[in-house]
């Protein structure tokens, strides 16, 4: 309920979907937006160089771990940036982030 309202009915105006993966692919397809997925070794949103799609994306969340299915293979891999990369923090934990590591709706907010 307070996410709900501090969201000020902002999470109302999300599209979403549920449905298989094959239903998103072909709504992807047809919206002509492209099927992005979370990976650590995919591009880094965080890079002055990112140019985000001027149509929007399908960003595909889903539970790392408990998912029967990976990634589809046309989905464009995304990295999550580190959340201290630019505020030169120091410490060993700074190597340890794993995006991976995070619950399906924190990766989806960041």
């Amino acid at each position: 309920p307070r996410c709900v309202r501090a969201s000020h009915g902002a999470l109302f105006e999300l599209p979403y979907m549920k449905g298989s993966i094959e239903d998103l692919q072909k709504l992807c397809r047809r919206k002509r937006i492209p099927l992005c997925v979370s990976h650590p070794r995919g591009v880094d949103i965080g890079s002055p160089d990112y140019e985000p799609p001027s149509n929007g994306l399908a960003l595909l969340l889903r539970e790392e771990y408990a998912a029967p299915w990976g990634p589809p293979q046309v989905a464009t891999k995304l990295c999550v940036p580190r959340p201290w990369r630019s505020t030169g923090r120091p410490g060993s934990d700074v190597d340890s982030f794993d995006p991976r590591s995070l619950d399906v709706a924190v990766a989806g907010g960041i």
